[in-house]
This record gives C-alpha cells, sequence and structure tokens, in this order.
C-alpha cells in the first residue's frame, strides 16, 4: 500500500533535485543536457508508474463516489496544463532554445511541477492509501 506512494514521492525528490541541478548549472552545459535528459525520463517513467498502478484504483472507487470523480477530474485538467508546460519547455530545449528563453520556460515547469507534487502528496496519495486500506488483502 505505502510502498507504491512512498515510490512515487521518491520520484517526486529526484525529479525536483534534477531539476534543481540544471537551474544551478545553466543550460548550455553538458551536464544540464544530461540532467534534463533525465529529467524527462524520470517525469515519464513516474507519470507511467501513476497511470499502471495509481489511478486505477482511483477510478474504481470513483465510480461509488462521486468527490473521488472530482478529485480525479481535477486532477486531470491540471496534469493537461502541466503536460503542456512540460511538453513546451522540451520542445524548446530539443530545438535549442536560447537560455533566456529556456529559462522562462523552465520557471513555469518548475513551479507547475512543485504545485502538482505538492498537490498529489497532499491529497491524492492519502486518498489512494485510504481506499487500498479498506481493501481486503489479497
Amino acid at each position: 500500500m505505502a510502498g507504491l506512494t512512498q515510490e512515487l514521492k521518491e520520484h517526486h525528490i529526484h525529479l525536483l533535485s534534477i531539476l534543481q541541478l540544471a537551474k544551478i548549472n545553466g543550460f548550455a552545459t553538458l551536464e544540464t543536457r544530461e540532467l534534463l535528459r533525465s529529467a524527462r525520463t524520470t517525469l515519464l517513467d513516474h507519470l507511467r508508474k501513476e497511470d499502471i498502478e495509481l489511478y486505477p484504483v482511483l477510478r474504481t472507487a470513483a465510480i461509488k463516489d462521486p468527490a473521488i470523480q472530482d478529485t480525479l477530474e481535477t486532477f486531470a485538467k491540471d496534469m493537461a496544463e502541466t503536460s503542456q508546460v512540460a511538453v513546451g519547455f522540451f520542445k524548446k530545449w530539443d530545438q535549442g532554445g536560447t537560455d533566456h528563453d529556456l529559462s522562462k520556460e523552465f520557471g513555469l515547469l518548475q513551479a507547475k511541477l512543485v504545485s502538482r507534487i505538492r498537490r498529489e502528496e497532499e491529497l491524492l496519495y492519502p486518498l489512494y492509501e485510504q481506499i487500498m486500506a479498506k481493501m481486503p488483502p489479497n
């Protein structure tokens, strides 16, 4: 139960630390290129894990609980916005955008991710853990 949410929280810590290092190093260095590749991979792996393990449990519970459904809809809208920001940043980065352009986009990406992560850890993961605690053991 808590294993999944703990793993997802560790992804968050790793992702935010990668982004912080990239911000400190600037976007023109080879090290930052590697860091941003790692950030993209970490983010995609994290989202995949949520899609496979977290969201199916929440969606099943939402069938019987409108409050959970509302929460999922709110998080889905937020994820659409966050994904748009992430895709925009990585597209500019892949195309060799200037440090100024990348810095602006990066700041937006970092802010969106920090906000999303905080909300996941405060709302979504505890909800998942409550649902799992009520399920009979396998």
